[in-house]
């Protein structure tokens, strides 16, 4: 089919717009895949790391006030640890309770259960040590906080610290990913730009060797053979 000059020059024009549209729609798109990445960053694996960080710590003042508790005769501060190491023992439950909404996968639940599963066998034995500190045992409270507890409180420390760095690690993949997301969005966005501008020259080219052809000469020559032979020199034939 042959084209118009007009047509021709559509062509080209249309296949550098396209060539553009596509860049920006890929840029659109890498873009808002990176912004749900961010948001689940944001959203999900950060508080996730922060709330086992605030258990690990509730852990670690349980045992330090389950200690005092045992071995202090003051009996106003006697009860005032005693109280102090329950509200750890119960914020540790409710902590490890806000993380069930969390949770991002199966391993993720997996570990959840793992650390609520300790958790319980922490709060058994401080339930055990205050039945004896009520049952004026003092000596078997102070064994059972030097072994047990210590036991139970180290395995809880234990599966936190691994659930931790299961959380650092998908927060470290996801941004190596986010990066790679965005590498190959490069790549590509250059290689679309690069292919529409070797279009839009081709088309460009193509279109001026049509025209030339079909106007027998370049344009300024043809223009200017046809005011000499409006002005009657038939010369230029």
């Amino acid at each position: 089919m042959k084209l118009t000059v007009a047509q021709k020059l559509a062509v080209m024009i249309s296949g550098a717009v396209l060539a553009l549209i596509v860049v920006g729609i890929n840029g659109i798109v890498q873009l808002r895949l990176a912004n749900e990445k961010i948001q689940e960053f944001n959203q999900n694996t950060l508080p996730s790391i922060d709330v086992i960080d605030e258990a690990m710590t509730a852990t670690q003042r349980l045992r330090a006030n389950a200690q005092t508790y045992v071995f202090s005769d003051d009996p106003a501060q006697v009860a005032d640890y005693e109280k102090r190491t329950l509200d750890y023992s119960k914020k540790i439950a409710e902590i490890l309770k806000r993380y069930e909404k969390l949770v991002s996968n199966e391993t993720d639940r997996e570990q959840l259960e793992a650390d609520k599963a300790a958790q319980s066998a922490v709060h058994a034995v401080v339930e055990k040590i205050q039945e004896k500190m009520h049952a004026n045992q003092r000596p078997q409270a102070q064994a059972i906080t030097l072994n047990e507890l210590r036991t139970v409180t180290t395995k809880l420390a234990d599966v936190l610290d691994v659930h931790s760095r299961y959380n650092e690690k998908l927060a470290e993949d996801m941004h190596l990913a986010s990066e790679r997301d965005m590498a190959r969005a490069w790549k590509l966005s250059v290689f679309l730009m690069l292919a529409g501008m070797l279009i839009a020259v081709g088309l460009g080219l193509n279109f001026a060797r049509m025209l030339q052809k079909q106007l027998g000469g370049e344009p300024n020559e043809v223009a200017q053979a046809a005011r000499a032979i409006a002005e009657g020199d038939l010369t230029v034939l």
